[in-house]
């Protein structure tokens, strides 16, 4: 399947091959952001021991190419990278919801302590539909002020194309709580979101 010298594992993610992603990584800039994650490197060692000391910039603990490349672009003027970008007007704009752990480390497991998304939903009125964010955290939406399915799976899909890290990427698929029957499922064609 491979040629001796060439494994799935050599190759370049596609993202590599994008224009903007090659200025981005050509910038003066890049160099500033290097340091600073060096510089969070020794932040987080130093509060992973204590954590009386300084809390590292999150943004800067991890050397995150897409992620680098993402903000270059939209702090240059672009949304190259982003084309669901668009303006909303407030109204628009659905409460989004958060769930995580504690620390918001490895968090998207939560999901499976069953009574979380049951007592959340119930004290919403609402079935739920669950955006996998990262192995972080789950972005939440009722049901009712959801957009349409295959405009939230192509957000997802992008988000994880060019936000999230590839080894942090949970699933590219929308999911659905369920209050009347108690259970997660992905969301398909033509079962209650708006395609």
């Amino acid at each position: 399947m491979y040629s001796n010298d060439t494994s799935p594992y050599d190759r370049k993610p596609e993202y590599f091959e994008n224009p903007i992603f090659k200025m981005a990584l050509n910038s003066p800039e890049f160099e500033e952001y290097k340091k600073k994650v060096e510089e969070n490197k020794s932040i987080l060692d130093a509060w992973s021991k204590d954590r009386s000391k300084p809390e590292p910039d999150w943004d800067y603990v991890r050397l995150d190419l897409k992620k680098y490349a993402c903000k270059w672009c939209r702090d240059h003027g672009g949304n190259v990278c982003f084309p669901w970008d668009r303006a909303l007007d407030e109204g628009d704009i659905p409460e989004i919801y958060v769930i995580s752990n504690e620390l918001r480390i490895q968090g998207a497991a939560v999901v499976f302590y069953t009574d979380i998304l049951e007592k959340f939903a119930q004290e919403q009125g609402s079935n739920l539909i669950l955006l996998p964010s990262s192995i972080h955290e789950w972005l939440v939406l009722l049901e009712s002020e959801a957009g349409g399915r295959k405009e939230m799976e192509a957000m997802v899909r992008e988000a994880n194309m060019c936000v999230v890290r590839d080894d942090e990427v949970l699933s590219n698929h929308v999911y659905r709580y369920r209050m009347d029957i108690k259970e997660l499922e992905i969301l398909g064609a033509g079962m209650g979101a708006t395609e």
